[in-house]
């Protein structure tokens, strides 16, 4: 509806304040983090990584302004770019157990490992196990390994009864004249779960055999 003539059209006093408050928060939280030392810690040497440093502490990591900013999807961060990208290369893998006590090593779907026209449609497992290994998630452990084992249910006489996720990593060294030789991933067990058999079986529209457990 168009103002009525000799109007001025302005937004009231709350949705300007909120306004500006708003764009000053996501301006704080999309700055970078500061550099970090050879020990890994983040530099507080020079009043800028100061600054830096406290929105870190104070803007990103702690405060309502943190489950504003989180709960609508605002939130950015800048691990791949300057001045700290991610230098850590990582994947998962599940052991699965079955009732007949054999078992069966399941690697997490990894982009790394697919051709370009399956990274363009699984792009999103990289970004859930991205999440989901951290011990800030750990809540969505029990469901990565439930949903590890549906995927290797095919028997319903040899369901899979028990999961181990494993976190594989190896540290990225920065880039040289001559790359170092190919190394190893470091792998670290980092959960056991017991298979929900009931929930399994209710998944594929079963029903347990009777007196399997």
């Amino acid at each position: 509806m168009e103002p009525e003539p000799g109007t001025q059209r302005t937004a009231k006093i709350p949705v300007k304040i909120w306004f500006f408050a708003h764009v000053i928060l996501i301006t704080l939280w999309t700055l970078p983090q500061p550099p970090r030392d050879e020990n890994g810690m983040m530099r507080q040497d020079t009043g800028l990584n100061k600054f830096l440093y406290w929105t870190d502490a104070k803007v990103r990591n702690s405060g309502p302004q943190r489950m504003y900013v989180s709960s609508t999807g605002l939130w950015q961060y800048w691990d791949m770019f300057a001045p700290d990208p991610l230098n850590t290369d990582y994947y998962v893998t599940a052991d699965i157990q079955f009732l007949d006590g054999s078992q069966k090593n399941f690697e997490y779907p990894r982009i790394a490992t697919m051709n370009l026209a399956q990274k363009f449609v699984n792009e999103r497992f990289r970004k859930f196990i991205e999440r989901a290994h951290s011990d800030e998630y750990l809540y969505l452990w029990p469901t990565t390994a439930q949903w590890m084992a549906g995927q290797h249910f095919t028997d319903p006489k040899n369901p899979p009864v028990a999961v181990r996720l494993n976190y594989h990593s190896r540290r990225i060294p920065p880039p040289t004249p001559k790359m170092p030789e190919p190394w190893n991933y470091e792998i670290q067990p980092y959960y056991d779960y017991v298979v929900d058999q009931s929930k399994l079986f209710k998944d594929k529209g079963l029903t347990i055999p009777e007196g399997q457990f």
